[in-house]
């Protein structure tokens, strides 16, 4: 599953760089970027306090210009998130995994344009915010190193997230980017008395960025 996930990324990031380079790249509708980094997570509800939980995001990312100053982007994630805590004496500990294929949509915002040595006039920092919709691929529970056999049927398949997401760029190509998201609603199915768990995504990304 992660072998055909990282596939797909790949596929759309190269066909994302060649709608860029055949729209004229800084003078075009499209735009084109990579990224790769770190998500810190935790999940409220599950008794942990802290972002202890350390994944991988990493995908391509394109977007369609309506003027300098406005960007509509969307990206395609690989995106592990989760809970981790571990006790002092390490008495008690409990590890959740949670990878899904994450597709964020966001309303960028450019500003502070500069120009580089070529004569490029590029915009050094963008702000923007929006949505994502998750789709689990993966889940495994762990409490005291033992797996939780039931762990995988209590969350939900899909769910949506809000997003704050800034970014600055050092050059017209590199940058870093930081995001901040939230479920709207919990990720757990319901229990037996009919109302979901209060189980809710809070998580800080933190990537490099290459846009082409």
């Amino acid at each position: 599953m992660k072998f055909t996930v990282s596939i797909l990324i790949l596929l759309a990031s190269f066909i994302l760089s060649e709608l860029y380079a055949q729209d004229k790249g800084e003078s075009g509708i499209f735009t084109a970027a990579v990224v790769a980094g770190a998500n810190l997570s935790q999940i409220d509800g599950d008794a942990a306090a802290g972002y202890n939980k350390i994944g991988l995001n990493i995908g391509g990312r394109g977007g369609i210009r309506f003027s300098k100053r406005f960007e509509l982007s969307f990206e395609i994630l690989y995106s592990q998130k989760g809970s981790f805590q571990r006790t002092a004496n390490n008495a008690f500990s409990f590890h959740y995994r949670l990878d899904y294929v994450e597709i964020p949509v966001e309303a960028n915002l450019h500003e502070w344009f500069v120009e580089d040595a070529k004569g490029n006039t590029y915009s050094r920092i963008v702000f923007g915010a929006g949505v994502s919709y998750n789709q689990l691929l993966f889940s495994n529970g762990k409490q005291n190193g033992v797996d939780l056999p039931s762990f995988s049927d209590q969350y939900r398949r899909s769910n949506i997230m809000v997003t704050i997401s800034p970014t600055i760029f050092f050059t017209r190509n590199w940058g870093f980017n930081f995001r901040w998201s939230r479920s709207l609603y919990t990720i757990r199915k319901k229990d037996g008395s009919g109302r979901p768990p209060a189980e809710i995504i809070h998580m800080l990304t933190f990537r490099g960025i290459y846009r082409f």
